[in-house]
């Protein structure tokens, strides 16, 4: 699986660390992923879209990772997840997809400043407490925030 460029999987039920997982993936579509976060030697520098709804992961990722090319997180429904990544080395996110994810209590800080983001649902994320003060999403067309019971409102500000 070293040379993959897109990985979409068909209701696998794979075990272990998934090291041979490749850093060439441009696609990764992985509903029902098994692991709390992604492998740590797991660096796809030309990953543009990231699918894995219905997951076990708790957090993506830990600390600051570059994704250059990743425009398009859909999480939904994974109800461990717990907070969001540092998106500061994914510049080019424009959508960010949370959806349903009834554990989630804090959202990164760094996710304010994605400056390309068109698309934030946090929809049913009924635990959320720890949210942006302040989105400097200059682009932000739609946002959803409905079931956010514990969150307070976001404000939106233009520049940086």
């Amino acid at each position: 699986m070293n040379k993959l460029n897109q990985f979409k999987d068909c209701k696998l039920l794979l075990s272990g660390d998934f090291k041979s997982l490749s850093n060439n993936l441009r696609c990764l579509y992985w509903h029902g992923y098994p692991l709390k976060s992604l492998p740590l030697n797991f660096h796809p520098e030309q990953l543009v879209e990231l699918n894995m709804s219905y997951s076990r992961v708790e957090q993506l990722w830990k600390g600051l990772k570059m994704y250059q090319q990743l425009k398009f997180v859909k999480l939904s429904y994974s109800q461990h997840l717990i907070e969001t990544p540092d998106f500061s080395g994914a510049p080019n996110l424009r959508r960010l997809i949370l959806e349903g994810c009834t554990s989630l209590s804090k959202v990164h800080p760094s996710t304010g400043d994605l400056n390309k983001l068109v698309f934030l649902n946090l929809e049913g994320c009924e635990n959320l407490k720890s949210f942006l003060r302040s989105i400097c999403m200059e682009s932000l067309q739609n946002s959803y925030s409905l079931g956010c019971s514990n969150s307070r409102s976001f404000q939106r500000s233009k520049g940086a």
